[in-house]
């Protein structure tokens, strides 16, 4: 199975980092995670991140995970942020 990669602006806001729509994961660019994003090195951890997320959501059949899934994304980078002090 192919996967592609989109980046998109969600009309429901900055709150999730990704989602998956029939084949493709779609990145948040409103999500203030991605906006901190510098060099294509660190895009491609992001992209491979979101990928991640999305496959193991999508195998969740209870559709609860992700929302746990975008919880710990955003104590991840919230932890990130604060360390490079």
């Amino acid at each position: 199975m192919r996967i592609a990669l989109q980046e998109v602006p969600f009309e429901d806001g900055p709150s999730q980092h990704s989602r998956f729509v029939s084949g493709i994961v779609q990145v948040n660019e409103r999500n203030p995670d991605y906006k901190m994003l510098g060099s294509q090195e660190v895009k491609l951890a992001y992209a491979t991140l979101m990928i991640g997320k999305e496959t193991v959501a999508y195998s969740d059949k209870s559709k609860a995970v992700n929302d746990f899934l975008e919880k710990l994304l955003s104590f991840m980078f919230q932890v990130k942020r604060k360390t490079r002090l």
